[in-house]
Parts: C-alpha cells; sequence; structure tokens
C-alpha cells in the first residue's frame, strides 16, 4: 500500500483510529515539525496527540505502517 499525506481538515479519516501525523510546532523561535503517532475520534471530529505541549497541533495525518512479520 503507498502512503500519501492527507490535510487533517479537509481530508479527515473516515474511521476513529491510530494513525501517523506531522504535527507543526510553534513558539517564539518560530516554526517547527515532527512527526507522532496520533488518535482519531470520528464521533467527535476531535483529533489528540500524547503529550501535546501548546502551540502544537497535527496537520497532516496517514495510515500506520503494518506490524513488522515475525522472522523464525
Amino acid at each position: 500500500m503507498e502512503r500519501e499525506w492527507k490535510n487533517i481538515e479537509s481530508n479527515p479519516p473516515k474511521e476513529s483510529g491510530r494513525y501517523w501525523c506531522h504535527v507543526q510546532h510553534l513558539n517564539d523561535l518560530g516554526t517547527s515539525h515532527f512527526q507522532w503517532n496520533c488518535y482519531f475520534d470520528k464521533e467527535e471530529n476531535r483529533w489528540s496527540v500524547d503529550k501535546l505541549n501548546d502551540g502544537e497541533k497535527p496537520i497532516y495525518w496517514t495510515e500506520l505502517l503494518d506490524s513488522p512479520q515475525q522472522i523464525h
């Protein structure tokens, strides 16, 4: 499956669940970005990111990769 980044506001997921997010961080020094695991609640149309600080918000999302297959 090929993954692509989707805009959180204009293209939310169709189901609740965990996703990989691109997060914008804004502080006194400027704007930076990082990637983090996040959760989308479809019923509340709300994103949550563990340990989200002031000035941080998810702006893009994509599907998580499948778990690796265990090698014997």
